[in-house]
């Protein structure tokens, strides 16, 4: 699997319907022409997933998405040009220039702007959107750097442009703006606080259906590394052999000497968010660890987000 930050090459690729890795300020992201039918579906089979999990369509600006969405709220501008380009996904009324297959034959489609400046040239560079899941496949650790990328695939991607390693490693928010009010359909890396001091309130969560999703990330089992995580609390927890631990602050100071990784020695969600994903991908591959445990993580800035993934990826004790 090639890998480099050849822009040229990558455009061509995705022109031809093939399929790139790309980085975002998120997660990498798996990308082919959200125009081209076949290649959207390549993304499904290399991902190998469900084809009733929509997708997201990234696009340079506003300018480039309008023609993808219709009835478009005014509180669209405000949020786009506040938080975008950036972590935030809009999931609006979709067009007909959106394929089926993109929606899941949702009449909605997300929409996202992202900030990686690679990514960005490479949208400036197309006349078309990039439908783009995170790289990995259905269900794992998502991907913050390429090498995670090369560990789970190998003749699917023809490309991986690299951006590094992901500055904020949680996957995007998304915002319902289909109805009155916003409402949040999955927790990111956009702050539930960030967004209530734009919109004046704060906004309520989506009931998505774990079958029928509105929007991705959202099926009960997610993000999940192939050895066990569990979520436990730490003051009570008796330690297994072959155990690991995600620290947080001094949550796990007195566990001693269990292996661990220290996520946030400041006890900051954000730092943690940064490096949740990466942490999962290093102890996954530790032929010493059979068994992983965290805590949940304190419910402000990006800690709801950080317990979403836990709940998706983690098993309760």
């Amino acid at each position: 699997m090639e890998r480099g930050k050849d822009l040229a090459k990558a455009a061509n690729l995705i022109r031809g319907g093939k399929l790139v890795a790309i980085p975002t300020e998120t997660v990498y992201g798996l990308a082919a022409d959200g125009t081209n039918v076949d290649a959207v579906a390549g993304i499904f089979s290399a991902k190998k997933r469900p084809f009733f999990d929509p997708l997201i369509l990234h696009f340079y600006d506003i300018n480039d998405a309008l023609p993808y969405v219709h009835s478009v709220p005014d509180i669209w501008y405000l949020l786009t040009k506040t938080f975008s380009p950036g972590p935030v996904t809009y999931v609006l009324p979709r067009s007909d220039k959106v394929p089926d297959l993109v929606t899941s034959g949702l009449d909605t489609v997300g929409v996202r702007f992202p900030r990686h400046p690679l990514t960005r040239e490479l949208l400036a560079m197309l006349d078309v959107p990039l439908a783009a899941p995170s790289a990995n496949r259905f269900g794992y650790i998502s991907p913050t750097k390429p090498e995670h990328i090369e560990g789970q695939f190998t003749n699917e991607i023809d490309y991986i442009l690299d951006g590094g390693v992901c500055d904020l490693g949680v996957e995007s928010t998304i915002l319902d703006l289909t109805t009155d009010r916003v409402k949040v359909l999955r927790k990111g890396s956009l702050s539930i606080e960030s967004l209530s001091s734009i919109i004046g309130y704060i906004p309520e969560m989506a009931a998505v259906s774990s079958s029928r999703p509105s929007a991705p990330g959202n099926i009960d089992v997610h993000y999940a590394p192939s050895k066990p995580l569990y979520v436990v609390d730490f003051q009570t927890l008796e330690l297994p052999e072959n155990a690991a631990l995600l620290a947080f602050g001094n949550n796990a100071d007195h566990l001693l000497p269990a292996k661990r990784i220290q996520l946030s020695e400041k006890a900051c969600t954000k730092e943690a968010a940064t490096n949740f994903f990466a942490a999962l991908h290093t102890l996954d591959a530790d032929d010493n660890v059979d068994l992983i445990y965290c805590e949940t993580f304190p419910d402000l800035e990006l800690g709801p987000a950080l317990n979403d993934r836990l709940t998706r990826a983690g098993r309760e004790v």
